[in-house]
């Protein structure tokens, strides 16, 4: 039988704040940045994209705080954007190119099921989409794996896991750079179940990685 673990689809969203209980992902706090990396089944990057959204509500949230952490303005979206609609329907066709037969795309990231995922499933819900249409319903977070790595590790931030693992983030807290950091992770822990990667601990890397925002 087939393993529906072929392709796996690595997210990353960047926003202008953080939703809370009165506060909706999309709706009330605005999507600013969206990256896709396509792994294959040979743990290989093969595609990658991203896009900036344009403003599309009036009432979504752009702080100061979450500008500053991932240096996109709400003026860059608006002069550098697109139509959050248009960017949905160029989702859909990447994430259509990496079904498989009968076989959705895992979508998986760093914090992905607790953060992330709500971003995503409201962007296309505003755009009167489903997204589990086009991905399989369980997805998978590096967050997770790298709590079972590292038992003992100070924090799980991306930087850190990244850092335990020897793999290099720059440019942190933008869509595309973090989503291929954390494709390489996953690369990296898959490598080491499947027995074909080096050791799954980096005894160089020490136990904190200091950064004034989280990942």
């Amino acid at each position: 039988m087939k393993s529906p673990y072929s392709n796996f689809v690595v997210i990353d969203v960047e926003t202008g704040g953080l939703p809370n209980a009165t506060k909706k992902a999309v709706f009330d706090v605005a999507l600013t940045e969206v990256a896709f990396v396509a792994i294959n089944k040979d743990l290989e990057i093969i595609d990658q994209k991203s896009w900036m959204i344009k403003p599309y509500s009036d009432k979504a949230e752009y702080s100061k705080g979450a500008e500053i952490a991932s240096g996109i303005s709400k003026q860059m979206c608006i002069d550098q954007g697109m139509d959050l609609k248009v960017a949905v329907q160029e989702m859909i066709i990447f994430l259509k190119k990496y079904k498989e037969g009968s076989s959705l795309p895992i979508l998986l990231g760093h914090n992905f099921c607790t953060f992330d995922s709500n971003f995503m499933v409201n962007a296309f819900e505003f755009c009167k989409e489903d997204l589990l249409k086009y991905v399989n319903p369980d997805p998978e977070d590096t967050l997770k794996w790298g709590r079972l790595c590292w038992t003992e590790s100070n924090n799980y931030k991306l930087g850190t896991c990244c850092q335990n693992a020897g793999i290099t983030l720059k440019d942190a807290h933008r869509a595309l750079t973090d989503t291929i950091a954390t494709a390489e992770l996953w690369i990296y822990f898959m490598k080491n179940l499947r027995g074909t990667g080096t050791s799954i601990i980096n005894e160089e890397a020490p136990k904190k990685f200091r950064h004034t925002f989280e990942l």
